[in-house]
């Protein structure tokens, strides 16, 4: 009887014929970690999105240890990671990485004198970033039922946020308790005397993320006519969340998809979107050409709405490095450890020196050190050969939106900084001509018969 070959992603990697008992045992597990992988994304889509009612009634039913599965599962992908990206893909990048991590673990741990609830939090809030990494070459939309869960968790995020003024959530306000701490699920923010709704995340960042980065990851599922009527909703939903940064961000994004999908010809879109994305890295500077040039210029004097920008330029990017040149100065190029100076920290004896960077890649830095340096600037040339119109906008959004949020604490958002990075790893991280090599080194395998072929991707959520 005929053997199908296996899926084109599972044959890329393969070095022995196609009927091996090892290749059918890496192939079998290769297809239940990549549906894990999936079903953790949308474990983390739904939780993030659904945050502040999830855990109020988990609670009331004593349930509360259920919100840990997705934690629980993203150390399993954790472990799909390493097997993917270092021993299939051979990638020198991402065994730099892991082997960071877990150095970082431990630099953490001395440098906060850290206790267990500490250590273990400081790598609960990292490991997504892996979850979102795993992805390799594949996409976050490429599975119909993920595209239907990521459309529901942004309709449902702009709804608790439309809602929310009118309505009295029973989760704000409300406190649940975790193996003996005390937290409130759904606090109440103002800011310039404005209330700042969270809808049913009970945070109004996470659900500003949760309203315009599953779009971000769909808009080319959708017709024109689609995107055009969805963009009022969305502005809507976030001005009630009163989140600037994802105002401003998706603004920025009706810009970029009326000048490259609409003015712009079909033939020159790509090119167009690769140098936009390549482009965004020079965001990654932002912070430093702002704190040489606008330290202490109290711009908020004559223009208050500036107040958080001139408060991050003189607080959150330089504090930190402040401190590690008085406690630790190794930790200037080491960095200081998972969780340091983000929320983890506030768990130790150093919580007075815990600082909100609100950057993704200073907050990154500071876990990981020059590493993390390295991969950056690896991935700002690696985005030239990305070919997938969605990742070129997420990367381009990605990178403005991280200037003014630290993308930890909602573990969607982390994946998402995960996944841009996810080609890294893969095998046509640098173009053509690596693939080619790479793919002269292992035996070609049969295609499957055309009946058992998995049918192409079609446009559409529902696809």
């Amino acid at each position: 009887m005929a053997t199908l070959a296996p899926s084109p992603a599972g044959r890329s990697w393969q070095s022995t014929p196609a009927t091996s008992a090892p290749k059918q045992v890496d192939g079998f597990y290769t297809q239940w970690m990549v549906r894990l992988l999936f079903l953790d994304v949308a474990l983390y889509a739904i939780r993030d999105t659904l945050t502040g009612s999830i855990r109020y009634y988990m609670d009331m039913f004593g349930l509360s240890t259920l919100w840990f599965v997705p934690d629980g599962l993203a150390f399993v992908v954790f472990a799909y990671f390493c097997y993917a990206a270092i021993f299939q893909n051979r990638s020198i990048l991402a065994g730099m990485l892991v082997v960071n991590f877990f150095a970082a673990a431990v630099i953490g741990a001395i440098y906060m004198n850290q206790s267990s609830l500490a250590f273990v939090t400081g790598i609960k809030a990292v490991i997504p970033l892996f979850v979102g990494m795993a992805f390799l070459d594949r996409s976050i939309t490429e599975k119909r039922y993920c595209r239907i869960i990521l459309f529901t968790m942004m309709a449902m995020s702009s709804i608790g946020l439309i809602l929310a003024p009118h309505s009295n959530y029973p989760w704000v306000g409300a406190n649940i308790s975790n193996f003996g701490f005390e937290k409130t699920v759904g606090k109440l923010w103002w800011a310039g005397g404005v209330v700042r709704y969270g809808g049913f995340a009970g945070d109004s960042t996470m659900a500003a993320f949760m309203v315009i980065f599953p779009y971000f990851l769909l808009y080319k599922h959708l017709p024109r006519w689609a995107n055009v009527l969805l963009w009022p909703v969305l502005f809507y939903a976030l001005d009630i969340s009163t989140s600037k940064t994802a105002s401003g961000v998706l603004a920025a994004f009706v810009a970029y998809y009326v000048a490259i999908h609409i003015l712009v010809p079909a033939r020159r879109q790509l090119g167009l979107q690769q140098g936009v994305a390549v482009s965004s890295y020079l965001l990654v500077l932002f912070p430093i050409l702002m704190i040489f040039t606008l330290g202490g210029a109290n711009l908020d004097a004559n223009y208050p709405d500036l107040f958080s920008l001139q408060d991050r330029i003189d607080n959150s990017w330089q504090k930190p490095f402040e401190y590690l040149s008085q406690t630790y100065p190794a930790g200037l190029l080491t960095g200081c450890g998972l969780g340091c100076f983000s929320y983890p920290m506030t768990y130790t004896e150093m919580a007075g020196y815990a600082v909100p960077v609100d950057n993704f890649y200073i907050t990154t830095y500071l876990f990981l050190g020059i590493p993390f340096g390295i991969l950056v600037i690896a991935q700002a040339f690696a985005v030239r050969n990305l070919r997938d119109p969605s990742k070129l906008a997420l990367v381009a959004m990605l990178n403005i939106y991280t200037i003014t949020v630290a993308c930890y604490g909602p573990s969607f958002a982390t994946i998402i900084a995960g996944y841009v990075f996810s080609g890294l790893f893969g095998k046509a991280a640098f173009g053509p001509s690596y693939s080619r090599k790479h793919r002269s080194a292992v035996t070609p395998v049969a295609p499957a018969p055309s009946a058992a072929a998995e049918p192409a991707l079609r446009s559409g959520i529902s696809a």
